[in-house]
């Protein structure tokens, strides 16, 4: 009788052992809320500039989209085989 408490006591449903895993599993939680809460401050902040922050929006629209003002000058320059950047492998040693 007493194994079979003791056995239930350690294994069973309400067991030490399940009761250890789940402060384990909340501790996960818990870490992983603190992260979206994070992720969440920071995309509240983004909205923000975008709503209020014109000179944020003019700098993405400049990096992500090429955007330039009327009076600026646009120098573009050909990439050509010779300008690869060094750090590429060349084709014929990596056969």
């Amino acid at each position: 009788m007493i194994v079979l408490l003791f056995a239930l006591a350690f294994f069973g449903e309400r067991g030490i052992i399940r009761t250890f895993r789940m402060l384990e599993y909340r501790s996960e939680l818990q870490g992983r809320i603190e992260q979206l809460e994070a992720e969440n401050r920071e995309l509240r902040h983004e909205i923000e500039r975008l709503r209020n922050d014109y000179f944020y929006l003019e700098g993405l629209a400049r990096k992500n989209l090429g955007m330039v003002k009327e009076d600026e000058l646009v120098y573009q320059f050909p990439r050509t085989p010779d300008s690869a950047p060094a750090n590429t492998p060349d084709k014929s040693s990596a056969e």
